[in-house]
């Protein structure tokens, strides 16, 4: 639908005001029920319904709107705290329904990680990093998550096994994603390369294990500039795209 969001939960919240007013009709239907009980009849061939099937029935959708309408909520929340127009809104949504394929409105971790690939991240999720000791001269692990296991627990942070609208759209939005990260990695290499001030093929194999510095040497390009022919490594853009940043 490209209706806005306020028209949706304005519908919605119709709905649930329309179905208030039908509340008597299932209470006529709790007493008749009850009148055929203490008449001892528990069968009825007029109906395929028991009372027990409408009760649950009647509260699943009541629970179903009231769901409904807090989900909208807090989008057009998120959309306004992130300054995102209807457009934007619209795309998001339009990715996380694509991948949702059981229509069940949350993602499978492999439907949430095909969506992101889809909108353009790329993740690392072979070799592990030897990053995180660089400045205290080790050789050790940045992290002993791949990259998509950290988002993961990101946006499930309690292991539902699934990740709603929310908070897909909590991490599509969210400011300065991964920045600590990011600025620990690319101070890292800075001290790889010592006074320098860049890093070269040498100054990784010294500092890294035979395995990740043959990652790196396989995803760094060399640095376009005045250090070009002292083959200087662009290993920033290489930190952005193993922090699953958008490829530009």
């Amino acid at each position: 639908s490209r209706c806005s969001l306020e028209d949706q939960r304005n519908y919605l919240q119709k709905l649930e005001e329309e179905l208030n007013k039908h509340q008597d009709k299932l209470n006529e239907l709790e007493h008749a029920n009850q009148a055929l009980e203490d008449a001892y009849v528990f069968e009825n061939p007029y109906t395929v319904y028991s009372m027990p099937t409408l009760r649950v029935a009647w509260e699943q959708l009541f629970t179903l709107l009231h769901y409904s309408v807090n989900e909208i909520d807090n989008q057009i929340l998120t959309r306004d705290s992130k300054g995102l127009t209807a457009e934007q809104m619209d795309d998001l949504r339009t990715s996380f329904k694509h991948f949702d394929k059981n229509n069940t409105r949350r993602l499978e971790p492999n439907e949430f990680k095909a969506c992101l690939v889809s909108l353009g991240y790329k993740f690392r999720d072979d070799i592990k990093s030897s990053l995180s000791n660089l400045t205290s001269g080790s050789r050790g692990s940045v992290c002993a998550e791949t990259d998509f296991s950290r988002i993961i627990n990101e946006v499930d942070p309690g292991h539902t096994g699934y990740i709603s609208f929310d908070a897909f759209l909590n991490f599509m939005t969210r400011d300065n994603v991964d920045e600590a990260t990011e600025e620990q990695l690319i101070q890292s290499f800075k001290t790889m390369g010592g006074d320098k001030g860049y890093i070269t093929a040498q100054d990784i194999k010294e500092h890294l294990s035979a395995d990740d510095a043959n990652y790196c040497l396989k995803n760094m390009s060399v640095l376009n500039g005045p250090t070009e022919n002292r083959g200087a490594l662009d290993f920033e853009s290489f930190v952005y795209s193993i922090c699953g940043h958008k490829s530009s």
